[in-house]
């Protein structure tokens, strides 16, 4: 089940809540001006967002079931921010994952992204010329080998700044080897 479905909804506001699910945490699906903020979400996938307009998640902690992700935003989505976020994935799950097919903004910011076995933040191909803006996202407890950021595809022209990779052993990395010619990630 779901710990909170917002769906056919416009203008919704969610703070200071905690959302438990077998499924999802948190499920938003074909909405429009969502907010969610300094809330826990917990379950297969701790947060799902998929065909929503102008959605914000600001100060919150998704934490993902046993192999879940920690947040999915899958297809059709425009503008979405991601904002004062921690991260938490299953041991064999991504943590943030970003699917093909959104537009308009994409935007992520102090994002604390823990414990990522294969992929810390996984990027697909978006709308052309689709800006994804990234400010300030650290990496703690990756397993040696992880990709903590890693390109499935696209042609992405986008600087991440202050991307931290906070432990000090292993050896993960940024994969991008997905970028179709013309990217430019700086």
């Amino acid at each position: 089940g779901y710990g909170l479905l917002i769906s056919f909804s416009t203008s919704a506001f969610i703070s200071k809540s905690t959302m438990t699910g077998g499924l999802f945490g948190l499920n938003v699906d074909i909405t429009s001006g969502v907010t969610v903020a300094d809330s826990y979400m917990q379950g297969a996938t701790a947060g799902y967002i998929r065909y929503s307009t102008n959605t914000l998640i600001i100060r919150n902690d998704f934490n993902a079931g046993p192999s879940g992700r920690g947040l999915r935003i899958d297809t059709g989505n425009v503008n979405i921010t991601v904002s004062s976020t921690i991260i938490r994935g299953s041991p064999t799950g991504d943590r943030l994952e970003l699917n093909a097919g959104s537009m308009g903004l994409l935007k992520f910011s102090s994002i604390t992204i823990f414990g990522a076995q294969n992929y810390g933040f996984n990027i697909d191909a978006q709308a052309p010329g689709t800006p994804l803006v990234v400010n300030a996202m650290t990496f703690h407890n990756m397993a040696a080998g992880a990709s903590a950021i890693y390109f499935m595809g696209g042609t992405f022209v986008s600087t991440f700044n202050g991307v931290n990779f906070a432990d000090t052993g292993g050896s993960f990395n940024v994969n991008g080897s997905g970028l179709a010619a013309g990217a430019r990630i700086t």
